[in-house]
């Protein structure tokens, strides 16, 4: 009976905890997760959307191949190159510098006038090269984005009533077409 009191000694054992290794990766993650939260920011803009324009981004993000997409490319040396395909036809339309700074005036107005051609289209494909400042590629978001003072107005059709509602919106579904080509 004496060995069997053995087994259930009354010790205290103590160990030491090697905390270095894991304060290591979560100083390591710390600026990666800085980093993202930057462009987690950038990535969603909400807004209130009437219900038919919600209805119809949804369908146009349904669709692999729409008929009709824009392309704005913008480089701090050219300027911005607006690329519509409507049915395989391509067009292209440069907009030059002014000054050594981009026409956020004429690249609305080449908007306007394309989406009152194309009311149906709310994706516009951003493609900024490196070189183009985060403020600049922000004020061309706003000038794509909305309808100013003194613009024609805009009226989106609902196929399922053909009623005509009145849009503000220019292009409300803007997405960064270069973000994983390096």
């Amino acid at each position: 009976m004496a060995k069997d009191f053995a087994f259930y000694k009354n010790e205290d054992e103590t160990f030491d905890l090697d905390l270095a290794p894991v304060l290591s990766v979560v100083v390591a993650l710390v600026p990666i997760f800085l980093a993202t939260a930057v462009f987690i920011r950038i990535g969603v803009i909400e807004t209130q959307l009437p219900q038919i324009i919600n209805e119809a981004v949804q369908q146009e993000r349904k669709d692999e191949t729409p008929k009709t997409s824009v392309k704005l490319e913008v480089s701090k040396s050219q300027g911005f190159i607006l690329e519509v395909t409507n049915n395989g036809q391509l067009s292209k339309k440069v907009i030059n510098l002014v000054n050594n700074d981009f026409d956020y005036v004429a690249l609305h107005k080449e908007l306007v006038e394309f989406k009152t051609a194309n009311p149906m289209v709310f994706r516009l494909e951003l493609r900024p090269t490196d070189d183009v400042p985060y403020d600049n590629i922000i004020k061309i978001m706003d000038s794509a984005r909305k309808l100013k003072e003194g613009d024609p107005k805009l009226h989106v059709v609902d196929p399922k009533t053909n009623e005509k509602v009145e849009s503000p919106y220019l292009f409300v579904d803007i997405f960064f077409g270069n973000v994983l080509e390096g």
